[in-house]
């Protein structure tokens, strides 16, 4: 007994049900498990999405420390 899930505009699979789980089916071809739950999968992408932004703005402030310590050397150097 196989349910019809929709991947996509035009893509139909036929996926197995997954036992005492409503929202993953597996895929018979690869044998992946799919998560059919729209919400959850839109919830982890922006969950992954302000990740990536917090791991890009913690490297800018790395960059930023690492120049502003250059400076204070280049000024201390200067100062001698």
């Amino acid at each position: 007994m196989a349910n019809k899930k929709s991947a996509g505009p035009s893509i139909n699979l036929e996926l197995i049900p997954v036992e005492d789980s409503k929202h993953l089916g597996r895929d018979p071809h690869s044998k992946a498990i799919l998560n059919t739950n729209k919400k959850a999968y839109m919830n982890a992408v922006q969950a992954k999405r302000a990740k990536d932004s917090e791991v890009n703005e913690l490297q800018v402030l790395r960059d930023q420390v690492a120049e502003l310590s250059e400076l204070v050397k280049q000024l201390l150097g200067k100062a001698e």
